[in-house]
């Protein structure tokens, strides 16, 4: 008996192995000679992986579904790792935000100490008017409230359709990114693909919220051109443009062309040393020393 146990526990892990290679006809011979079939032994791993990653996320993943595949479970704890990621990036963004606020802020404080003490009589910088302050809260108080209605329908832990879960995410991930870098525009896209427009996004915008929604779409204009500006230096050193010449296609062909050129010399004169070491003494020739009666 000991023997025929021994020998079955040999034949069910082959079985499996063969079963993981591909010979799905294997399976049977294991269920037959094992006391687990694959399918519990697949649960089993399941189980025991969701276990793990429940422990370590510190919440359950897929409450709703008892026996998950494995294919299911990944994608969950992908979708909760990612969702975390993209709400830690949005936290960062934004605590970013306003500490170059108060830092700027001081920055002026400090600038206008310095001219009181040294009594200059120059005006100071107008301080911002009531009205800008309040555009500007609410132009963030606008984006803020449009980014937590897309968070609230789409986070993707309260969509039991995997398909819909996985649409949700890629949508999430989005909409944090966009709430990162303060693009309203594209939240409303958002918005839109999602088919979360409701009575009050058609309804008209008043002129108070259009004017703060205008102030906040001028400094994400303004952000662009630093970015584009920032974009086209690193263009002109990368492709070696002349200082004072323009970014276009006729001078990047112009530096392509001058590229290819020096490549082909360089080519030139490695196939002529090439053909060189090949000749009787060449090798000597090349490596020759140079000295008074001898060139390089």
């Amino acid at each position: 008996a000991p023997q025929r146990q021994a020998g079955q526990r040999v034949l069910a892990q082959l079985a499996r192995e063969l079963v993981q290679r591909g010979h799905a006809d294997m399976a049977a011979v294991h269920d037959r000679h094992s006391p687990r079939t694959l399918t519990q032994l697949e649960q089993d791993r399941v189980q025991a992986a969701r276990q793990q990653l429940e422990a370590w996320l510190g919440e359950p993943l897929l409450p709703g579904q008892a026996a998950p595949s494995w294919h299911e479970l990944m994608h969950a704890a992908r979708a909760r790792l990612q969702q975390a990621d993209d709400d830690k990036a949005a936290r960062t963004a934004e605590r970013q935000s306003q500490r170059d606020a108060k830092r700027d802020a001081k920055k002026e404080a400090k600038r206008q100490a310095t001219r009181d003490a040294q009594g200059h009589t120059s005006l100071p910088a107008p301080a911002a008017s009531p009205l800008l302050v309040s555009l500007q809260d609410d132009a963030h108080t606008s984006l803020r409230s449009l980014y937590r209605q897309l968070a609230s329908a789409l986070h993707p832990d309260r969509e039991p359709d995997p398909d819909a879960r996985q649409r949700k995410t890629a949508l999430m991930s989005e909409a944090n990114a966009a709430y990162a870098r303060k693009d309203y525009l594209a939240l409303q896209d958002l918005q839109r693909r999602a088919a979360l427009d409701g009575a009050d996004a058609q309804a008209p915008l008043s002129d108070d919220k259009c004017q703060a929604l205008t102030l906040l779409l001028k400094a994400q204009v303004a952000d662009l051109e630093r970015e584009r500006a920032r974009t086209q230096q690193s263009l002109l050193h990368e492709f070696e443009v002349p200082q004072g010449q323009g970014l276009n296609a006729e001078t990047l062909q112009a530096q392509r062309d001058g590229h290819r050129a020096r490549l082909k010399a360089e080519i030139d004169r490695l196939q002529a040393e090439r053909e060189a070491l090949a000749r009787p003494g060449g090798l000597k020739r090349l490596t020759r020393w140079p000295g008074p009666g001898n060139a390089v």
